[in-house]
């Protein structure tokens, strides 16, 4: 599962300014105000925050919760958006939502960590998770835009695989199933998963976690209820308890 995440702005344009177009980052910039996006210290799925997110050759700001452009009516979209947060990499073209989208609309997002609960003796502990070095992490997306709806704007689903050893540690809870986290792509990954020319099927198995992959990960304030710290620089800050001795 992956639905909170921390992406500051300047992460989310890094492969802009990396890649030095100065028109793109200039629009996208211009959209950014219009939007009124800000940073993301933890952003949640279900408050459909609006990211940049970049394919092979544009970038351009989609909303978290993937609306397919099939859907023609108001509450269609908002019974969906929902339910299409994430798409699991192993059965992605099993559901309708992401059919069209895995083949012909694959997107990255830049983003800082990501959120995840582990639990011990009945109890949630909410954790958050980076990358050892400093440096984004690049998680595969897809997207789609519905021009059937009023409110005609791209969205976006973050796409999971299974777990590697250092997150099946953090989402242990074994009545959630198998262990998830987002497809985070290493550069080689990336071109593969922009390139729409490469069939979905043969792609999969290219995609799996990078075994070179090395995260760190500390616990934090709670992510759920009316005590949430919401988006503040806080909600990324460690936060200790009783039951931990150690962290991940």
């Amino acid at each position: 599962m992956c639905y909170d995440i921390s992406a500051q702005l300047k992460t989310q344009l890094f492969r802009a300014k990396h890649i030095g177009n100065q028109t793109a980052l200039k629009e996208i910039t211009e959209i950014i105000k219009e939007k009124e996006l800000e940073d993301f210290y933890r952003a949640s799925g279900f408050e459909h925050p609006y990211c940049v997110l970049y394919d092979e050759s544009s970038t351009f700001v989609a909303r978290w919760g993937l609306i397919p452009h099939w859907i023609q009516d108001e509450k269609a979209a908002l019974n969906i958006e929902n339910s299409t947060l994430n798409a699991r990499i192993e059965s992605i073209q099993e559901k309708p939502s992401f059919q069209e989208p895995a083949q012909n609309a694959r997107a990255i997002l830049y983003i800082d960590g990501f959120f995840e609960h582990h639990f011990r003796n009945n109890r949630a502990y909410p954790f958050y998770v980076q990358k050892s070095v400093k440096e984004p992490m690049i998680v595969a997306c897809l997207h789609d835009t519905n021009k059937q709806l009023s409110d005609n704007v791209a969205t976006f689903s973050i796409v999971t695989t299974r777990a590697n050893l250092f997150m099946k540690e953090i989402h242990n809870k074994a009545e959630h199933g198998e262990s998830r986290m987002p497809l985070i792509l290493n550069s080689d990954q990336v071109k593969l998963w922009l390139n729409t020319k490469i069939d979905i099927n043969k792609l999969r198995a290219q995609l799996e976690v990078d075994k070179n992959l090395d995260l760190k990960a500390h616990s934090v304030e709670k992510i759920r209820g009316k005590s949430t710290l919401g988006n503040t620089a806080k909600a990324i800050e460690s936060k200790q308890y009783q039951a931990f001795q150690t962290l991940f």
